[in-house]
């Protein structure tokens, strides 16, 4: 990177002109950390610059961004900050946007000795307000304009913005901030798309380079010029590590036993997955004892319960102890534990579902219970609050 001090004073006679070129080199690469691949995918915004004397700048770190300023950081619209600039002691110049984070974009630029300074910026897409920018780059070293110039681009905050991802809503700071400049460790959250804490310092984003362009041979670089205009992808700089980024633990989950010693699990899962030999991924799951209640002793000769299926046979007797009902009143049973309403429709008793004791209207004892399944007549039942014995024996269906 060459720079020169932007506080001394050019002696050259005569204007030059210079051929710009916007280097970007954000790729998956060097950002891996939530690099877009998609709506939209890493791309710039136009270069927009100018150049002006040491009383004007386009932007200054520390400084609060203007109106137009801010429109271009957020929205890459630069007609707003055009205005804003438009003078006798400025000359401005943009390019187009270029589609994707690799590439460049060229304009030539005339800087005059009273205008030698250059400042410019082009949008990070998407971004909530972040840019690359240069800020008063001078052109001429004393008595003669430099013949070329290297400068590294490096993201920038306009403060307009409290988003902390490349894809971030809009999200206005208020009050507006200071621009200042984006580093691996600062703004320190860790979801910051720029949060690398295993670097002291960011890759660039990119690069600048300004050459000379010889007035008597303008002619003859026209190719030269149309040929950086093109949209080549530059070699891919050495891939920044990226480290895995996991969740906190979850809660203990039940024990893995109702009664006695078992197990209990707790789980975490994968915010950021690792990049370019970042450190692996730790383990997801953990396991830990634990002990609930003891367990009853069991009883030496117990044979098991049977299975529901087999537990009634066909030809068995079921029997059940319920309270007495009300005399004249019929008992129903259709097949669940649940009660009937007198609206739901009595159905064959079916060993196949459980059995439901249910009451209905009175009905003469020599009602067809056919398709009820079986009816007691409980007008002989002897009234009383104990409960009575009722023996059902199963019929098919």
């Amino acid at each position: 990177m060459v720079t020169s001090d932007s506080q001394s004073i050019c002696q050259e006679v005569n204007p030059t002109e210079y051929l710009l070129t916007f280097h970007a080199e954000w790729s998956l690469g060097t950002f891996p950390k939530q690099y877009p691949t998609h709506r939209p995918p890493a791309q710039w915004s136009l270069l927009f610059g100018c150049s002006h004397s040491t009383q004007n700048e386009l932007w200054a770190e520390g400084q609060l961004a203007s109106p137009g300023l801010r429109q271009f950081a957020e929205e890459g619209v630069h007609k707003l900050l055009e205005e804003e600039l438009t003078g006798p002691d400025r000359r401005c110049f943009h390019t187009e946007p270029l589609p994707q984070g690799v590439g460049n974009r060229s304009v030539t630029i005339t800087v005059e000795p009273g205008l030698p300074l250059v400042s410019l910026l082009v949008r990070i897409v998407p971004s909530p307000d972040w840019f690359v920018g240069v800020n008063s780059l001078n052109l001429c070293n004393g008595s003669r304009w430099q013949n070329s110039l290297t400068f590294d681009l490096f993201p920038w905050d306009a403060g307009t913005d409290s988003g902390f991802v490349f894809s971030s809503p809009n999200f206005a700071t208020d009050p507006q901030e200071p621009i200042s400049k984006i580093m691996a460790q600062r703004p320190s959250h860790p979801a910051n798309s720029f949060y690398y804490p295993r670097l002291q310092t960011l890759p660039r984003l990119g690069f600048l380079h300004l050459h000379l362009v010889d007035s008597d041979t303008t002619n003859d670089r026209a190719p030269e010029r149309e040929r950086h205009n093109t949209e080549h992808t530059e070699p891919e700089p050495r891939g920044t590590p990226l480290d895995c980024e996991v969740s906190d633990w979850s809660r203990w989950g039940l024990c893995s036993r109702a009664c006695g010693k078992g197990s209990r699990l707790r789980t975490r899962y994968i915010l950021l997955q690792p990049a370019n030999h970042g450190e692996p991924c730790p383990a997801l799951e953990q396991y830990q004892d634990c002990e609930e209640r003891a367990c009853p002793p069991k009883q030496q000769g117990a044979t098991p319960a049977p299975d529901s299926q087999d537990a009634v046979g066909e030809n068995s007797t079921m029997v059940f102890y319920v309270a007495a009902p009300p005399s004249n009143t019929t008992v129903f049973f259709n097949g669940s534990l649940q009660p009937t309403n007198e609206s739901s429709p009595a159905k064959p008793f079916s060993t196949q579902d459980p059995l439901d004791l249910y009451t209905s209207t009175p009905v003469s004892t020599q009602e067809d219970t056919s398709s009820h399944g079986q009816a007691l007549n409980t007008s002989q039942l002897q009234s009383t609050d104990a409960p009575m014995r009722v023996n059902a024996s199963p019929t098919s269906t």
